[in-house]
């Protein structure tokens, strides 16, 4: 475990040390190494906000439910280069409880598309007022 912090705090991996964490998630119990992949996800991100490392944040962000990284997927989704569905699909598995956000998805999406039957679903699945005057 403490190899693995050591490659994913250091600069010189860079992608690779995520990736490999990724791939192995369901092994480990990787809770206590959340602050450190959380922070090695957005140094990589702010020292090149490529494509590729705004995807690998996504799926990290989803895979390892790094709820700490909402902003992040937040951020990605406003610049609308991954387009919504998989910042959508992040934001789920993070317990999002933006229900602007998700009534917002909703509408703006085309009918009966999967990404309208998330946000409408994720909308209904917060439990607050705002989320239920909205779903009115």
């Amino acid at each position: 475990m403490e190899k693995l912090r050591t490659a994913l705090e250091s600069r010189c991996p860079g992608r690779i040390g995520p990736i490999r964490l990724l791939d192995s998630a369901e092994r480990w119990d990787l809770t206590r190494l959340a602050p450190t992949v959380v922070n090695a996800l957005r140094l990589l991100i702010s020292e090149d906000p490529s494509s590729e490392n705004e995807q690998l944040l996504l799926r990290s962000a989803r895979t390892l439910r790094l709820d700490a990284l909402e902003t992040d997927v937040i951020a990605i989704l406003d610049t609308g280069r991954q387009g919504v569905l998989p910042c959508l699909e992040a934001l789920v598995e993070l317990d999002c409880t933006d229900a602007e956000l998700f009534f917002d998805l909703a509408m703006s999406s085309v009918p009966n598309s999967k990404t309208r039957r998330i946000a409408a679903a994720a909308l209904g699945a917060i439990p607050s007022n705002e989320a239920f005057e909205l779903l009115l």
